[in-house]
């Protein structure tokens, strides 16, 4: 009835664990499906041992690495659930999550279920993040408000969809893509929804921070690529709204603007320049799309930039 889609790359560390907390759901109609991404130490042997001691576990694996997204689209096309729900390898899910998403969507009949999570930090301590919402309705203008508003996320995780919204459309993809893929898709999915989006406070999901994770380290130059074409695809939707438009183009621009902080102006502007995306990192765009309170933090952070590097 469900499948569990896991892309998996060096993670022998977690990825028992995690498959573990698939096992021991309380909802057992469902099958596991773990996509390695051409891992390099010993993920693939544990998740062969798990495999042997319950049929429910699959490995399938890329012929070669090209990134989480690859590996999801993957194992959808190989899955055999009604619904789909994509795990990472490094988390874990409560016992009744599939239960709760199942439930919910069986009784509504949308397209998705929403649930809550819990980050687990590097001490193991257990913080619940705010509720994802939809004041605005869950039909398609509704939701892109709710993502580009900050009140609902674009993870892919945490998250139950029926098959046929992932399935039978086709999406774009790019290999190798590291950053922003969630987005990517997901915002591509809102296209397609026809009969609406749930959300539930219940918690389905504990995130657990990974200190070797792209948000934790210096993006390399395959994320900074996958961050330019999410934000080239995102301010290229027709929208038909001129503020969701606009939206789009300031949130692009403020957070392309602070990662070229963190991960350097030249490296930004270089994949600016190689994925044809607009000039995020110009005056022009600072001015016409930041608001006042975001170009003073920005520029106070540019003076203390300078003032370390001197």
């Amino acid at each position: 009835m469900i499948s569990v889609i896991i892309p998996v790359y060096n993670l022998e560390n977690y990825i028992e664990r995690c498959i573990k907390s698939v096992l021991i759901q309380t909802f057992k109609n469902f099958e596991v499906i773990c996509v390695d991404d051409k891992s390099q130490d010993r993920t693939v042997e544990i998740i062969e041992k798990i495999a042997k001691t319950d049929s429910r576990v699959k490995l399938l694996r890329q012929p070669q690495n090209s990134g989480p997204a690859m590996a999801r689209s993957y194992g959808c096309r190989e899955s055999k659930g009604s619904y789909i729900f994509f795990l990472d390898g490094d988390d874990t899910l409560p016992s009744n999550a599939l239960e709760l998403l199942y439930t919910k969507i069986k009784d509504s009949k949308v397209d998705i279920v929403r649930g809550s999570v819990v980050v687990v930090d590097f001490d193991g301590n257990r913080n619940l993040l705010k509720c994802d919402s939809l004041p605005y309705g869950s039909e398609r203008y509704g939701v892109y408000r709710a993502l580009l508003e900050g009140c609902f996320r674009h993870n892919l995780c945490f998250t139950l969809f029926n098959r046929s919204l992932l399935t039978d459309y086709t999406y774009l993809f790019h290999p190798n893509m590291r950053n922003g893929e969630d987005a990517y898709l997901f915002y591509q999915l809102v296209e397609n929804i026809k009969n609406g989006i749930e959300v539930i406070p219940e918690i389905v999901y504990f995130y657990q921070m990974n200190p070797n994770s792209s948000s934790h380290i210096e993006l390399s130059d395959n994320s900074l690529d996958g961050l330019l074409i999410f934000h080239k695809y995102v301010t290229s939707i027709d929208f038909r709204d001129d503020y969701l438009e606009k939206l789009s183009y300031r949130n692009s621009t403020k957070i392309v603007n602070y990662h070229a902080l963190r991960n350097g102006f030249k490296r930004v502007e270089k994949s600016i320049k190689k994925n044809s995306t607009p000039p995020f990192l110009s005056m022009k765009y600072r001015i016409k799309y930041m608001s006042f309170l975001d170009l003073i933090i920005f520029y106070v952070r540019v003076l203390i930039l300078n003032l370390n590097n001197i």
